[in-house]
């Protein structure tokens, strides 16, 4: 059994895209597209009224973009994605060439992760809005 296990997860058994492609094959960059409108129009869609705020959706969007800053933009990720994708120079030597080579057979789905993220950040925006009125004005510590 244990010698099965590193032929499942072997990246160029199943084309270079790595396990998750054998057991979710929809799953990546155009998924995790996907599910972020789907949550944003479910959202704008389902969610009119909050103690919270006046226009939910807006909200979660604002949350989620918030997100996206603090994690990829304030840290620099995005910026050092963009140093790591650009294709080296002919005779290029460094880490970058190397650190290419690794990132551009997963790079679909570090950015799926990214937009995973955000995904997850409007999913707590929801659960802010669904809190109860009651829950906030009544509950004590002590």
């Amino acid at each position: 059994m244990a010698a099965a296990l590193p032929d499942l997860f072997d990246h160029r058994r199943v084309g270079g895209n790595g396990a998750l492609v054998v057991w979710w094959p929809e799953e990546g960059l155009d998924h995790s597209r996907k599910m972020l409108a789907a949550e944003l129009g479910y959202l704008d869609a389902d969610f009119r009224r909050s103690v919270v705020t006046s226009d939910p959706a807006r909200f979660a969007r604002t949350v989620a973009e918030k997100t996206y800053y603090a994690l990829f933009e304030y840290t620099r990720f995005v910026d050092a994605l963009e140093w790591i994708s650009r294709p080296p120079a002919a005779g290029e030597e460094g880490p970058r060439p190397k650190l290419h080579r690794l990132y551009r057979p997963i790079a679909d789905f570090v950015i799926a992760a990214m937009q995973i993220t955000q995904v997850f950040s409007v999913r707590l925006a929801i659960l802010t809005l669904a809190t109860p009125s009651s829950c906030s004005s009544r509950w004590s510590p002590l």
